[in-house]
C-alpha cells in the first residue's frame, strides 16, 4: 500500500487518542464532578465493575489499537530519518509490526481477563 494511507491512518488514530484520552482524564481524573472521589475512583470494586461493561472492554480495545498504532508508526517514521536505516525500511517495519502485535495481543488479553473477571467468571 501506499505511504499516503498508512499516514492517512496515522492521523486517524491521533484523533481518535485525542477524543479518547479526553474522555479518560474527564472519567478518571475529575471523577469528582462526577460526585465520586478519585480514592472511589480507583478502588477495586469501582474498577471491577467498570471492567465488566462491554462499552469500558470497547473504549479499553479502541484506546489500545489507537495508541499502539500512533506510536508505532511515529516510532518508524523517526527510524527511517536515520542515515543508518536506508535499505532496511522493510526490516524495521517488520520488527515493528511484531513488537506491536505482541503488544496488541497482551493488551487485548488484559482487558477480556478484566471483563470476564468483573462479570465474575473465572479467569
Amino acid at each position: 500500500m501506499r505511504e499516503t494511507f498508512w499516514w492517512f491512518l496515522f492521523m486517524v488514530a491521533g484523533l481518535v487518542l485525542f477524543v479518547v484520552l479526553g474522555v479518560h482524564v474527564v472519567g478518571m481524573h475529575m471523577s469528582s464532578l462526577f460526585g465520586i472521589s478519585y480514592e472511589q475512583t480507583l478502588s477495586y470494586a469501582h474498577v471491577s465493575a467498570r471492567s465488566a461493561q462491554l462499552v469500558f472492554l470497547i473504549f479499553y480495545l479502541i484506546f489500545l489499537v489507537a495508541a499502539l498504532y500512533h506510536g508505532t508508526y511515529g516510532i518508524r517514521s523517526i527510524l527511517l530519518e536515520f542515515r543508518w536505516s536506508f535499505g532496511k525500511e522493510k526490516a524495521i517495519t517488520w520488527v515493528l509490526a511484531l513488537i506491536s502485535i505482541i503488544f496488541l495481543t497482551i493488551g487485548t488479553w488484559a482487558a477480556i481477563a478484566s471483563f470476564i473477571q468483573g462479570k465474575g467468571a473465572p479467569v
